[in-house]
């Protein structure tokens, strides 16, 4: 079974981190991190990543790079679906970013719970999603972190 590739465009590691549970509710995944939207434009050929997830940062969103990463996005055979994740929803920032083209837009503080959900729905072929939280009595005789079983693989 293919895993899903997802391009993730940030500089930051803590925030890698906190999406992982996301990530994990998603599916497998091979990630790709590009630290700015010019190298994620530059990626997108040669990866051919499934999904681009970024980082808006308040401090680090930049309109023209996106503009950039959209645009060579959509010379691509298969548009890839980028996920905007901000830190808090805003808006008019929302109504501007889905007019650029971005597939979702959704906040860290306000959708956390949703994450995995969003990101799992631009899977191929809209893969069921996998919780990542342990059930809540867990198996004794099982390990359950939010991997695939053996079966599975």
């Amino acid at each position: 079974m293919k895993g899903t590739t997802i391009l993730a465009v940030t500089k930051d590691a803590e925030w890698l981190v906190a999406m992982r549970p996301a990530l994990t509710e998603a599916g497998r995944w091979r990630l790709i991190v590009a630290e700015t939207m010019s190298e994620a434009a530059h990626l997108l050929g040669c990866t051919k990543p499934d999904t681009v997830v970024v980082d808006w940062a308040d401090d680090t969103a930049r309109i023209e790079g996106l503009e950039e990463l959209l645009w060579k996005d959509s010379v691509q055979t298969r548009q890839i679906p980028v996920v905007i994740v901000a830190k808090h929803y805003r808006v008019d920032e929302a109504t501007l970013l889905y007019r650029l083209g971005v597939a979702e837009y959704v906040s860290q503080a306000d959708h956390r719970a949703a994450l995995g959900r969003i990101l799992a729905a631009h899977t191929p072929g809209g893969a069921e999603p996998r919780a990542w939280n342990p059930p809540a009595t867990p198996d004794p005789d099982a390990v359950h972190c939010g991997l695939a079983a053996d079966e599975d693989l």
